[in-house]
């Protein structure tokens, strides 16, 4: 509830392949939090990274996430000179 309304929330796992696309499909973007926010849910134990693969995939969301990917690799590799494994 925000206000007194009920409002309808997704689980993190849809959430954020729904956030990757749409910052490839149709922004074109990749800002501060487009690198940080899946590190974020990645580290979290609660974070069912099977359910993410799925629902990216079921979805046609497979390249604008694994380009995000791609890129939190060559950042995170540059800045702090290694890859996390679940973004390997």
């Amino acid at each position: 509830m925000i206000n007194g309304v009920e409002v309808n929330l997704l689980a993190s796992e849809p959430e954020l392949a729904i956030m990757m696309f749409h910052s490839v499909f149709p922004e074109r973007t990749f800002q501060l939090e487009h690198f940080y926010l899946p590190l974020y849910y990645f580290i979290n134990k609660n974070f069912d990274m099977d359910l993410f693969i799925k629902f990216t995939s079921d979805n046609g969301f497979t390249h604008a996430v694994k380009t995000q990917i791609s890129l939190i690799s060559c950042i995170h590799n540059e800045v702090f000179k290694f890859v996390p494994d679940p973004i390997k």
